[in-house]
């Protein structure tokens, strides 16, 4: 069947997924982008923003490649600020509040209106090789065989994903979802060496139970600021963050629930991510320190859940509810959805080319936190790369490598 045989197949509709299928699909490729629920295209599963130090450059350049995110972005954004203004215009940047539902059925509708792209609902469960070791398709655990000279993996933290609680895990991509628990043995299989990192995501807390009255309001500019190259710069209003911290209070709780937390580094079988660190992880390493910044950031216009960026954490719901309580503002919070830890596999970054080609696997790339990286930005980044070069690699064109002396993406 046609239906099956592509020119691109991306797997994973993340940030990095999206991008990938993307920037193949405006090539004028065939390209399938296989996720697991199409309802999850470029969910924000952690923070509902775009941008900060170093991202926001980031994010300017897959615009300035074709890509969706500074877009996106633009046409969600409900409070948007310049950062490090206090420095050089050079390390100037924007970070923008979006609406997160919004966010994601926007990136769907810029998806589907590509006449060259397909979404197709699916679990992948086995990559497949040519007689020359060359990558030809994909198993689907339904049962279904998709071919492609090309394929990109974008599998964020779902491969074999294990949400850890305190005393409670179970396995899951992400909070209610399944995870992809064949594809890490595929990959095995067929010659590369996998690794374990965790990350951890905070309480998300019900807006009519906080006093902002005790905490830092941050609005958003007055300037009229965007993201991408072709939007057109705005103002917002009426949703704007505020800044609280911990206290002594805080870290003694902390402090004395060390033991139940299964991703506090100096127990967990797996290695943190360079971003995101868990609370407990702070107070351990910095024993000293009591007043870590905490943002409570909205999710949306049309919702009363906050994020509160700073309590990232795997301590168990009883533990999060007294830290959340001890923090000036949030005496009386209620706890809409816990926080949580995640461990997932990863494949070591060093198997693959500046191409993000994999040196061993002609056609198989791989883009996101399957690298180890984190970070929405960063995983877009990584994935409009090897969308452009698994599409320049079925044209037989040579492959796109951005260099750290040019582009923060390098």
């Amino acid at each position: 069947m046609d239906s099956l045989h592509y020119d691109v197949i991306v797997v994973g509709g993340g940030h990095a997924g999206c991008e990938a299928a993307h920037a193949a699909a405006s090539m004028g490729l065939k390209t399938a982008l296989i996720a697991l629920t199409v309802h999850g295209i470029a969910l924000m599963p952690c923070n509902p923003a775009i941008g900060g130090p170093g991202k926001g450059h980031v994010v300017r350049e897959i615009d300035a490649l074709g890509g969706l995110m500074a877009k996106v972005t633009d046409l969600t954004t409900i409070h948007v600020k310049k950062v490090n203004t206090g420095k050089g215009p050079a390390v100037q940047t924007l970070r923008a509040q979006v609406q997160r539902d919004r966010y994601s059925l926007t990136m769907r509708e810029f998806l589907e209106k590509n006449p060259y792209l397909k979404l197709i609902q699916g679990e992948v469960e086995e990559l497949l090789l040519d007689g020359e070791g060359k990558i030809k398709g994909v198993k689907t655990k339904y049962g279904s065989t998709l071919f492609a000279p090309a394929i990109v993996l974008a599998t964020g933290t779902f491969l074999n994903g294990v949400i850890r609680i305190g005393e409670l895990s179970y396995p899951a991509g992400r909070h209610g979802e399944f995870p992809a628990r064949g594809l890490s043995e595929s990959l095995r299989k067929i010659g590369l060496k996998l690794g374990r990192l965790n990350t951890c995501t905070p309480p998300r807390l019900d807006r009519r139970t906080v006093d902002f009255s005790k905490m830092e309001e941050q609005k958003s500019d007055e300037e009229p600021l965007c993201f991408s190259f072709e939007g057109t710069p705005r103002t917002y209003q009426g949703c704007s963050v505020f800044i609280t911290r911990t206290t002594r209070k805080t870290c003694e709780i902390i402090k004395s629930s060390f033991h139940r937390s299964p991703l506090l580094y100096v127990f967990a079988n797996s290695f943190p991510v360079r971003e995101c660190p868990s609370l407990e992880d702070k107070v351990y390493r910095f024993p000293d320190k009591e007043n870590h910044l905490i943002f409570l950031e909205p999710e949306g216009k049309d919702t009363n859940e906050v994020y509160a960026q700073g309590i990232f954490t795997s301590l168990p719901e009883e533990v999060q509810w007294q830290i959340v309580h001890s923090i000036p503002g949030l005496e009386k919070a209620h706890i809409i959805r816990p926080g949580y830890g995640i461990e997932y596999d990863f494949v070591l970054p060093t198997q693959l080319k500046a191409s993000l080609e994999c040196k061993n696997v002609p056609g198989l790339f791989l883009a996101g936190q399957i690298n180890g990286t984190s970070g929405y930005e960063e995983a877009a980044g990584q994935g409009i790369i090897a969308g452009i070069n698994a599409a320049r690699y079925v044209q037989g064109k040579p492959p796109i490598v951005l260099g750290r002396n040019e582009s923060y993406i390098g």
